[in-house]
């Protein structure tokens, strides 16, 4: 059943390699990101190696000069399909 989730939420990993909140939206966060990339690298590192990768480099994208990692980046509007 995990792989089966795991399998969704990489189907569902957007351009620039970060999550949604939900799959109708496109706008990719911090909140979401940060909790499919641990769930993945747990579940099997190496099988979700390539989604990993690039849901560790979006959430860098978001990272701010104090270092901090707002949940969206300012003035960031939303995409809907």
């Amino acid at each position: 059943m995990l792989h089966h989730l795991a399998g969704h939420l990489v189907r569902r990993q957007q351009e620039g390699g970060g999550w949604s909140y939900t799959d109708l939206s496109h706008q990719t966060d911090v909140d979401n990101t940060s909790v499919v990339v641990p769930f993945l690298h747990t579940l099997d590192p190496d099988r979700y190696g390539e989604p990993i990768r690039r849901g560790i480099s979006s959430l860098l994208t978001f990272q701010g000069p104090d270092g901090g990692f707002p949940t969206y980046v300012a003035g960031a509007r939303p995409r809907l399909p």
